[in-house]
């Protein structure tokens, strides 16, 4: 079972997320460097991916979104979107850089413990 990759430069985060679905049947894999993430995705062929929108340096999740739908279609791996910025990055700019839901930071643990569970491939 391939499971969960999360992204978030924030290793407070990454614990928080990953905490969160600790309980749940499925590994849980974290990364927080966005230099390495297309590897990760290689190495590991997650079910789901939770990306963070904003990121450290030359890096922001809209773009990695749109670079990684070029090859990975949303049948195949769901991206959820979790963001502080909300004010920056819209639910529609997700969407429509391929991400298949939004979540705002901070966010209700139900609510992203349900939504990873929605859009995990059965």
């Amino acid at each position: 079972m391939p499971g969960v990759l999360i992204l978030d430069d924030r290793e407070d985060n990454l614990f928080s997320m990953a905490a969160i679905l600790a309980r749940e049947p499925y590994p849980v894999h974290t990364e927080s460097n966005p230099n390495n993430l297309m590897n990760q995705l290689t190495a590991l062929q997650p079910s789901l991916l939770v990306l963070d929108l904003i990121l450290p340096g030359n890096f922001n999740g809209l773009d990695l979104a749109e670079q990684i739908r070029q090859t990975t279609p949303a049948e195949q791996m769901p991206i959820i979107a979790v963001t502080a910025g909300s004010e920056t990055y819209t639910r529609q700019m997700a969407l429509e850089a391929g991400c298949d839901s939004y979540l705002a930071k901070p966010f209700n643990v139900r609510e992203f413990r349900d939504e990873v569970n929605r859009l995990l491939p059965e």
